[in-house]
């Protein structure tokens, strides 16, 4: 009788086209529920601990440098926005010119001076930071939730950060430090996802955040070293892994980083010699 039953087959569903943009794709990872929770979760605590903090100038520990990279910021303002000549206010060198580790942030909230006012540079500069860390929390949740599928374990990390006294005073100041190490949660992230998914893409743009990162805070350079050396180890023990052209665009972008590391040294260093 089974030659008698009715067709109740479905016809397969069309394949996703190829032509179909990574951004898009993005996007819809982006829009998932549990990712959006936790993005509003990052954002209200981080309003909640860092807001009330914005407009002080820089105090507590370690305030000198704090005030020198604040000064970074109002100089970068003041002096028509040379980026390679970043000034302090310090009377020790040509007209304040330092060489200091790669100054996207005060440079940023010197632009951001242009729109809110010379005034609100420290407000600027604060949240930038505050910025950072709270996106640097919300990869952290991306990186345990979507290996685990737990939202609380995933929350976790992020929470800790962002209930500890001394991260919270670091995370919201003017200094490097906690913005790049932000930055490395983003690295890491995309670097974990390119060994889940194959995506090459990924593993190119996670050496290029964490060599961000390096320029922003020498220091970070280790986990530039760690994540490179583990790749290449990797690709050698899985030669398969890699086709001849992304292993040589593995290397270029590697080699492109230590130069851009090692020439904005000698660039400091060459500032600091005048």
């Amino acid at each position: 009788n089974f030659l008698f039953l009715p067709d109740i087959s479905v016809a397969p569903s069309p394949p996703v086209p190829p032509f179909v943009p990574a951004a898009l794709r993005h996007l819809t990872k982006l829009s998932r529920p549990y990712h959006a929770a936790a993005a509003v979760f990052f954002l209200v605590a981080g309003a909640l601990v860092f807001g009330p903090f914005l407009w002080t100038m820089p105090e507590g520990f370690h305030v000198w440098p704090q005030t020198d990279r604040l000064a970074l910021a109002t100089n970068f303002y003041d002096f028509g926005f040379d980026f390679w000549h970043p000034r302090t206010s310090s009377l020790q060198s040509i007209g304040g010119i330092t060489g200091v580790e790669f100054p996207i942030q005060p440079y940023l909230a010197a632009m951001g001076g242009l729109l809110f006012g010379r005034g609100n540079i420290v407000a600027v500069f604060r949240a930038l930071d505050a910025g950072a860390a709270i996106l640097g929390c919300w990869f952290l949740f991306r990186i345990v939730f979507e290996r685990t599928g737990s939202f609380a374990a995933g929350l976790l990390p992020g929470a800790f950060l962002l209930t500890a006294p001394t991260y919270i005073f670091y995370a919201g100041s003017t200094l490097p430090d906690p913005f790049s190490l932000s930055l490395t949660f983003v690295g890491y992230y995309y670097w974990l996802r390119y060994f889940d998914e194959r995506h090459f893409a990924d593993l190119l743009g996670a050496l290029a955040v964490l060599t961000l990162a390096s320029l922003i805070k020498t220091t970070c350079g280790l986990h530039l070293v760690a994540v490179a050396s583990i790749t290449l180890l990797y690709a050698f023990l899985e030669p398969d892994r890699l086709t001849p052209r992304q292993r040589v665009q593995l290397l270029a972008t590697l080699a492109a980083g230590v130069a851009l590391i090692v020439g904005f040294y000698f660039h400091n260093a060459q500032l600091n010699a005048t």
